[in-house]
């Protein structure tokens, strides 16, 4: 009984001069921004920014204009985190996503089940992110593609 209660006493004494976890915490970033390399955004901020963080210059690159407004320019294909810091906090981060081609166009044959295949076609733009009208005033197509996989000949 005695070594029981020793055994007891000697693991809680243990547990509470622990150390406390220091696991990283995955930090998942607010927005994505999609772009091609050589596309050029501009983003503009509610509040002033004093520093600009990007994990991989070769990817994007950042020329802020203002404390409140600056642009990024698509380099090469790939994924970096931009993080956008007021002194010490954070107001802003972003996971950038670069492709390497602008796009495509795809023309979609009878979007409706009593649609004529030979009547016409509806234009959308595609790349590896998703597909979208090429000019915005047109009606947007009555199809959505939510994955775009390859076949054994398109590897």
């Amino acid at each position: 009984m005695r070594l029981l209660t020793v055994l007891a006493a000697t693991f809680l004494a243990g547990s509470a001069f622990a150390q406390p976890d220091t696991a990283p915490v995955l930090s998942v970033p607010e927005d994505t921004i999609t772009m091609s390399a050589g596309q050029a955004q501009k983003l503009h901020f509610p509040t002033t920014f004093d520093r600009v963080d990007i994990t991989t210059d070769a990817i994007v690159r950042v020329n802020p204009l203002s404390d409140r407004v600056m642009t990024l320019h698509g380099l090469a294909a790939g994924e970096t985190i931009l993080t956008v810091f007021a002194g010490t906090k954070e107001l802003y981060s972003a996971l950038i996503v670069v492709s390497a081609e602008a796009g495509h166009l795809v023309k979609i044959y009878g979007t409706g089940k009593n649609d004529d295949a030979n009547a016409g076609h509806t234009a959308v733009f595609c790349n590896a992110f998703g597909c979208g009208r090429p000019d915005k005033d047109l009606p947007r197509p009555t199809i959505t593609v939510d994955r775009i996989s390859r076949g054994p000949k398109d590897k």
